[in-house]
């Protein structure tokens, strides 16, 4: 699921033993894949989309609520605390490679900082 085309850059003064673990598992991973894809005579190509209905799919999701209206004055603490929970579970939704719902806690995030800036 990458671009065929990807690249990644590293940047370091040293090859450290932590980044010599992760090439060496990055290529273990890659030579396993070509194995199994050669035996069950798969040939991996790039996905081709509209990147713009891509991203429509990927910020429309089922449980996407509406923030609610403004918030009132006396509620501005209350953003913060929200803010503080959205941040934690977007984390977690990230950790779990549920990037999509990442990206709504984001979203939500954002307009509640709008929400903060305009109340303040």
């Amino acid at each position: 699921a990458r671009n065929a085309e990807g690249r990644v850059v590293l940047y370091a003064d040293k090859l450290t033993d932590s980044i010599k673990q992760a090439l060496d598992e990055t290529e273990r991973r890659r030579k396993k894949q070509q194995q199994y894809n050669q035996e069950h005579n798969i040939t991996p190509k790039t996905v081709k989309k509209a990147i713009s209905n891509t991203l429509l799919t990927m910020t429309q999701t089922e449980d996407d609520k509406p923030l609610p209206a403004p918030i009132a004055r006396d509620r501005l603490e209350n953003i913060d605390k929200e803010i503080k929970r959205l941040t934690k579970e977007m984390k977690a939704y990230a950790a779990d490679l549920e990037f999509e719902k990442a990206m709504k806690c984001r979203d939500d995030i954002k307009r509640l900082e709008q929400a903060r800036l305009s109340l303040e």
